[in-house]
Formats: C-alpha cells, sequence, structure tokens
C-alpha cells in the first residue's frame, strides 16, 4: 500500500470515528418518525443503554467453554474502539473485517441523503458449532451502491430488550464469538452513510446459541456385498449441526470397531468399503459442529444379488435410430444396435453398482457413457472376432438412489473399417 493510499484509509476510518462519535452522542430515531428517547426530566436527552459486558462462550447450567475476560459489549464504546484499533493498523477483533474489505472508495456523491439509501436487505443468521469458538454467522445485502456506505452497524439484543448498537462491519457478514451458549440472539443491521446519517434497520433474524450435545444416531442403515467390496448407505440426518459420519466395521454387532474414514468424517450418506465382505457388521455415527459423535448405528452387510435388464427393455429410452438384432449369444438373444452418430440409449435404475454388457465384432466403434451427467467412460466395441457378454462398463461404489445412465453412439473409433455402429446388450444392476 503507498503512502497516498494509506492516507485514503486513514481518513475514511477518521470519518468512520467521528460519525460513530456523533452518532452516538445522539439518540437515533430507529425508523422514520420514531421519538427520540427521553431521560427522567423533559428535554433531557439520555444517554444510549448499554449493554453488560459478558463473557464470551459461557455455557449457561453446563461446563463453560472458553471466556474472553473484560468482554466490552457496549455499543458506542465497541464501536469506537473498533475505529480506533483499526487507525492504529489493528484487525480491531473481528474475523470479517479483512484489510482488503478497508480500502477506500471512490468518493460518493455529496448530494445523496441518507434518507435516500435503502436498509440493508435479506438479513440472515446462522449458529455454527464449533469444539472451542462457537459463534453466530450474519450476512446481508448492501441494498445499495457500496461507494455510498461507510460502514455497518450491527445491533443485538435478547428476548424482551431493546435493540442496541453492538458492533459495526466493513463487509456485508459478521461473526458474532462473544455468544452465550444456551441463549437467544436477535439482531438487525443498519448502514452509516458518508454524511454520517443512519439508514433505517434491515429485517430481525433470531437466532439461539445451542449448547453443546450429543446428536442422535443416523436411521435409514444398510449394507450391502457387492462382489467385490461393500456398499454402506444411510439416511441424510434431520440436525442441521450435524456436518459428518463416521464409519466402522466389526465382527459383531456391538463388538470392537475399527473406524474405516481415516482420513476426515464423511460427509456424504454412503460409504464404499473396497475390501468389506458379507457377514461383517458396520457401524455409523452421526458427529455435529461441537465434536460430539452420536451412538452408532448398526445394520449387517449381505449379499445382493444383481438383477439384469435388456436393452430392449420399455424402461430403456431411445433417442435416434436403433434397431434390435437376433444372435445367440447375448443375454436374452437380442441386443440393440445403432449406426447413427450421438443416438443414445438412457436408462434410469436404483441400486448401489451397475455393469453394462455389449457384443464386440468388427463393425464397431467408440460407445460414450454418462452417469448422472457426468462422463465416466468410452469403450472401444471393435474387435477382429465376435464375443458377446463383454463388460464395458462397471461403476461401483454408488449411493443407493436413482441414477441415470446414458449410452451414446461417438461415430468413431474403428481402427480398420468405415463403420462405427455400437450396440448395448444388457444392464446389471446391484
Amino acid at each position: 500500500m503507498n503512502k497516498r493510499e494509506k492516507i485514503r484509509r486513514k481518513s475514511k476510518l477518521l470519518l468512520a470515528a467521528v460519525a460513530v462519535l456523533m452518532l452516538f452522542s445522539t439518540v437515533f430515531a430507529f425508523g422514520a418518525g420514531a421519538p427520540a428517547q427521553t431521560g427522567g426530566k423533559e428535554g433531557e436527552v439520555a444517554s444510549l443503554p448499554v449493554m453488560e459486558a459478558e463473557p464470551a462462550q459461557v455455557v449457561v447450567g453446563d461446563a463453560a467453554a472458553t471466556t474472553v475476560e473484560g468482554a466490552d459489549s457496549s455499543g458506542a464504546s465497541r464501536v469506537t474502539a473498533k475505529i480506533k484499533a483499526n487507525l492504529e493498523g489493528k484487525t480491531g477483533g473481528s474475523a470479517t473485517q479483512p484489510t482488503a474489505a478497508r480500502e477506500p472508495s471512490p468518493a460518493p456523491d455529496p448530494t445523496t441523503a441518507a434518507s435516500d439509501l435503502n436498509p440493508p436487505a435479506n438479513l440472515e443468521g446462522v449458529f455454527v458449532p464449533q469444539t472451542d469458538i462457537s459463534y453466530i454467522q450474519l450476512t446481508w445485502i448492501a441494498n445499495n451502491d457500496p461507494k455510498l456506505i461507510l460502514c455497518y452497524i450491527i445491533y443485538r439484543w435478547q428476548s424482551g430488550g431493546t435493540p442496541q448498537a453492538y458492533d459495526i462491519a466493513f463487509t456485508t457478514s459478521y461473526q458474532d464469538t462473544e455468544i452465550v451458549l444456551g441463549t437467544t440472539y436477535n439482531y438487525y443491521v443498519t448502514a452509516l452513510d458518508y454524511r454520517f446519517q443512519e439508514t433505517k434497520p434491515s429485517n430481525t433474524v433470531t437466532v439461539e446459541a445451542k449448547k453443546p450435545y450429543k446428536p442422535k444416531p443416523p436411521t435409514g442403515l444398510s449394507a450391502g456385498y457387492l462382489d467385490p467390496g461393500v456398499g454402506v448407505d444411510w439416511d441424510a440426518h434431520s440436525d442441521p449441526y450435524v456436518i459428518g459420519y463416521n464409519v466402522y466395521v466389526a465382527n459383531s454387532q456391538g463388538g470392537r470397531r475399527t473406524k474405516l474414514n481415516t482420513g476426515g468424517l464423511v460427509t456424504a450418506t454412503n460409504y464404499f468399503h473396497s475390501s468389506g465382505v458379507a457377514g461383517k457388521w458396520y457401524a455409523v455415527t452421526a458427529v455435529n459442529g461441537f465434536g460430539r459423535e452420536s451412538d452408532p448405528a448398526w445394520t449387517q452387510a449381505v449379499t445382493i444379488s444383481p438383477v439384469y435388464v435388456e436393452a430392449e427393455d420399455p424402461q430403456v429410452i431411445a433417442s435416434g435410430y436403433w434397431k434390435e438384432e437376433n444372435y445367440k449369444g447375448p443375454h436374452n438373444g437380442k441386443i440393440r444396435v445403432s449406426d447413427e452418430t450421438g443416438a443414445r440409449l438412457t436408462f434410469t435404475f436404483t441400486g448401489r453398482k451397475v455393469k453394462v454388457y455389449v457384443a464386440t465384432y468388427w463393425s464397431l466403434g467408440n460407445a460414450r457413457f454418462y452417469l448422472d451427467g457426468q462422463l465416466v467412460g468410452t469403450f472401444l466395441e471393435f474387435s477382429a472376432e465376435t464375443k458377446y457378454m463383454v463388460v464395458a462398463l462397471t461403476q461401483s461404489g454408488l449411493a443407493l438412489k436413482s441414477h441415470t445412465l446414458v449410452v451414446e453412439l461417438v461415430g468413431s473409433g474403428n481402427p480398420q473399417y468405415p463403420y462405427n455402429f455400437i450396440n448395448v446388450d444388457c444392464f446389471q444392476i446391484w
């Protein structure tokens, strides 16, 4: 940052400091036409109510988490201290105010009055549990040209209280780490412009900072042997604070478990154990943001008998030109053949594993395969010798849910002849 940029930055922050001092030297009306708050005598202006300092991360009625000593939650003192700290080149303690976000913007149009600006919009708040310091994440939309906004003022209060200026932000997000777990907080946000005037409040959000707890075990657990390997599936957890799962294998239900996902939590709702065998027991636990792990849900791996679906089956949808040809070698005595580039067969199935069988012979070219919209393979069906029931594609370890497989004629690949037909015999599903 050059000298001129430093001067511009400090000028902007100095303006913000002056603005905040002006803001809290009087009482603002929250909304158009709101009366000023008065003291005990007529004509006297009362100071803004000051929130009592509260230690961060105190668990009400539970073991205390990390505590920030001397946390100052008062509106004016917090805001002005933040500006002062930034003027001294410090961060001010807010994780949502990176230095880059504080770079000064071009000067706004001085004729634009604060009353012409919109309040911040779409304020959202989410509690984010952590193993160390949990926090409440606020995000919103500027709803104005950012060049017109000096900073944002965050208001916080609890049930039965009144909104009080709590902190400032230079971007459209804010992390509140000074929370008491087990407490519910209300928030709204205003914008402060370069004329030191405050907009009306955004919408209000209410967020509960939950205490640490152990989640419930996963449900819907099943495991199937896929020859080779075992696919394990379960239902998505209904708890929004569950961040992942652990998967274990054991010789018996409730027996000594070996953790399979040693590289971190499983974030999907399925797991493929490539060396798994039928008869083994599998346990899955849920883990939440606090790092608390549920009791295990158990299931035993059973052998899955595959099901064949012929290429000419009505549930296989054809696009482009295809015809059926009869031979002795295919699974059901038939194959489905096309010579049209771009012709497709689309097959939707539910299973953990799928195979595609084709015939190979002299007039064939490349077949391309897509699974759930992703290219997963290309297979050259050409062969100088005619063969049947050749595996052209295998996809295993899939989640036990609906999948869509597409077979497409590429129109190239035959190394000897000007023909690039493709064919499909059948599909095999586990």
